[in-house]
C-alpha cells in the first residue's frame, strides 16, 4: 500500500459513499480509475458539471447489445413530458427490453413511481394486473439490499 500509484474500482456502484471516502482518505496520492457500465447518479452529474473526467468505450464488447441513455429535464404534469415518458416506454417494452428511471431525489421517488405506472396503464401494459396494479420497482440508498431489489428485477 505504501507504493500504490493507482488503483482501479470496477463496478462504481457497489462501493457506497462512506466507502469511497475511506478510501481518498486513506490513498491521498493515488491515481483511481473507476469502471462502471451504468454510472450512478451522483458520478454522472459530477462527469456532467466538469468535476470529474470521463472517457467512453466507443464499442460495445463482443456479444453485447447497445444501450439507449436519455439525460432530459423532466417537466412532470406537462403532457408532452408525460406523452414523451409513455413513448419511450412503448419503444423499449415493445422491443422487449427493460426500462430504468433515475430519480435524482430520494423524496421525489413516490411521485415519479405514480408517473411510471399510469404511463404503464396507458399503454395497457401486462405489468399491470386485473387488480390494476402495477409492477414497478423501487431501489435507492436507503432500501435495505437495494441491490437485491434490482437484481430480482432484472432477472
Amino acid at each position: 500500500w505504501r507504493n500504490l500509484g493507482l488503483a482501479v474500482v470496477d463496478e462504481e456502484q457497489r462501493f457506497g459513499v462512506r466507502q469511497k471516502e475511506r478510501f481518498k482518505a486513506a490513498c491521498v496520492d493515488v491515481d483511481v480509475l473507476t469502471l462502471s457500465a451504468t454510472p450512478i447518479p451522483r458520478t454522472l452529474g459530477a462527469a456532467l458539471a466538469g468535476l470529474r473526467d470521463t472517457s467512453e468505450l466507443p464499442e460495445a464488447p463482443p456479444g453485447r447489445g447497445t444501450t439507449a441513455s436519455i439525460v432530459r429535464r423532466d417537466a412532470p404534469g406537462l403532457p408532452e413530458d408525460e406523452a414523451f415518458i409513455t413513448a419511450l416506454l412503448r419503444k423499449e417494452l415493445s422491443r422487449g427490453g427493460q426500462c430504468f428511471y433515475v430519480v435524482p431525489r430520494i423524496a421525489d421517488i413516490e411521485d415519479a413511481t405514480e408517473r411510471i405506472e399510469a404511463a404503464l396503464r396507458s399503454l395497457n401494459h401486462p405489468a399491470v394486473d386485473n387488480n390494476d396494479t402495477v409492477a414497478v420497482s423501487v431501489a435507492h440508498g436507503r432500501v435495505p439490499d437495494a441491490g437485491k431489489v434490482v437484481q430480482e428485477r432484472i432477472e
